[in-house]
């Protein structure tokens, strides 16, 4: 769950579907983020950073460091790689 994320919203008096039209990320996966904690990657975490007025640290640190994501590619293909797509795996 990303309790920062929410309480920003918040405090802002945003709704999820505000956000959105602000950052341009979908309601889906604002809630997702939201609720259940998924880490976007970093374009995705600048855009909703921007869009709050805040860093992207402000809203992704947890224990003392940055939450890491996977690259945005990996967003929309998260099933393998190039080389494991065309059965070279090196």
């Amino acid at each position: 769950m990303n309790s920062q994320l929410k309480a920003a919203r918040r405090a802002r008096g945003l709704a999820i579907w505000g956000l959105s039209v602000m950052s341009g990320v979908s309601p889906s996966l604002l809630t997702a983020i939201e609720k259940w904690g998924y880490v976007p990657g970093a374009s995705t975490q600048q855009r909703i950073a921007d869009a709050l007025g805040l860093q992207v640290e402000d809203i992704w640190i947890r224990e003392g460091s940055l939450a890491t994501s996977t690259p945005e590619a990996s967003e929309e293909h998260p099933a393998s790689t190039t080389a494991e797509r065309s059965g070279s795996g090196e």
